[in-house]
Parts: structure tokens; C-alpha cells; sequence
């Protein structure tokens, strides 16, 4: 609450930007992996609205949050409901200053997966905004594996549970095998761009495994829902 005030304040008067933005500045150097994603969502709001005052690059601060927050702590609902308040909020700023939609939208999609019947409507409109020459294809591919993401996330995105190894091993799937660690990649990927796209290198044993993964994964609410 205290970053939205400052930044309401900066907002009313701008010429206060140059001796707040270093206090905001310290709380997210301070507390960077450790802040819900309400305070993180705030702060990086505060620099999106007045980082031009001061020369900031928001550019590193975006990759942290979503390369490397949004993807741990992406079953969080409050987080998820924040960063797609900030992204409605900035299409317009994050369309012409920065590579957010093209760049993250599989990190975007993966909040979807896990939050379908909370985000659907908050999504959906933004997803024309991640459209792009270089994205479209793989963007394609990634809104048709929804229902794969979100069983992959229930069933082998939580290695602490004792049941997902026993299941792997009735399976006869090992965790550090080439091609489970590239449908592993594939899938749980926040960057689009980084790699190949499973579906259209055709590999036989990257397809044999999703085959397998796909069959093996339980129909839950989160999966089927429309």
C-alpha cells in the first residue's frame, strides 16, 4: 500500500520522482525473492510509470519477475490475479516499450493453466497482444497445449509429493532422460523463442514421450475445464 501512495504521489507531482524512486528502488533490491506478488506487482508498476524520469531500465526488472517469480510461485492466486492486473492496466505501455507479450507469454499462459476459471476472462483479452510475426506460430501451439500444461503442472510439477516419482517409475519414465527433460523444457518454458518447437521438429522420441505423459495423466477440473 505504502508503493501505490508514493506512486500516486509521484504521479500528482512528478518532480518528487527523483527522491522517491531510490526508496522504491531499495525495497525491491531488499526484498526481491521475498515479497508477495502483490508488493512486487506494485513496485513494478511504480517503475513502469516513472522509470523515464530517471533513465531506468524496467527491462531486467520485467525479467525477474517473469522468468524468474511468476514461475515458482505461479499457484499463487493473488499473484496471479496481480500480474494480470498490471498487464491490463499496460498493454499499451508494454506493447511499445518493452518485449513483455511476445517475449513471456508462455509464463502469461502458464497463470491461465493454473487459474483457468479465475483468469479466463482476464486473458483472453490480452492474447492479441502477444501475436506477432515471430510468435504466432509457437503461441498457436502453446494455447492448444493448455490442457497438457495443466495436467504436466499437477502431476510432475511437484517433486516434494512421494506419489509423482512412484508414478514415473510404474511408468517407466526417468526424469533425466533427453526427452523428458525437453518435454519438460518445452512445457514448463517461461520465454518463448528459446528453443524449437516440439510439434514441429517431428521427433519421434520427444512425441512418443508426450504420448506417454498424456495417457498416463489423470482428467482433473483443472484439466477439462472449458
Amino acid at each position: 500500500e505504502a508503493v501505490r501512495i508514493l506512486d500516486l504521489l509521484c504521479l500528482m507531482d512528478p518532480s518528487l520522482v527523483t527522491r522517491i524512486f531510490p526508496a522504491v528502488k531499495k525495497v525491491y533490491e531488499r526484498t526481491a525473492n521475498r515479497q508477495s506478488g502483490v508488493v512486487f506487482a506494485s513496485v513494478l508498476q511504480f517503475f513502469v510509470n516513472h522509470g523515464q524520469h530517471v533513465i531506468f531500465d524496467v527491462d531486467p526488472v520485467l525479467h525477474h519477475f517473469f522468468e524468474d517469480y511468476v514461475s515458482v510461485k505461479y499457484r499463487q492466486q493473488l499473484l496471479a490475479m496481480s500480474t494480470l492486473l498490471f498487464l491490463t492496466t499496460n498493454t499499451s505501455k508494454m506493447l511499445l516499450h518493452t518485449p513483455v507479450f511476445p517475449k513471456y507469454y508462455p509464463a502469461i499462459i502458464k497463470l491461465l493453466a493454473w487459474h483457468p476459471r479465475t483468469l479466463a476472462e482476464e486473458v483472453l483479452p490480452i492474447i492479441p497482444a502477444m501475436v506477432g510475426p515471430s510468435s504466432y506460430a509457437e503461441l498457436f501451439h502453446t494455447l492448444l497445449d493448455l490442457p497438457l500444461t495443466a495436467a504436466f503442472m499437477e502431476q510432475y510439477e511437484r517433486p516434494e509429493e512421494p506419489h509423482t516419482d512412484a508414478q514415473m517409475m510404474r511408468l517407466g519414465l526417468d526424469r533425466m532422460s533427453p526427452p523428458f527433460k525437453i518435454v519438460h523444457q518445452y512445457i514448463m518454458r517461461n520465454q518463448a523463442g528459446l528453443g524449437v518447437c516440439i510439434w514441429e521438429t517431428r521427433d519421434e522420441a520427444q512425441l512418443s514421450m508426450i504420448r506417454v505423459l498424456w495417457n498416463s495423466l489423470p482428467v482433473t477440473p483443472r484439466v477439462c475445464d472449458p
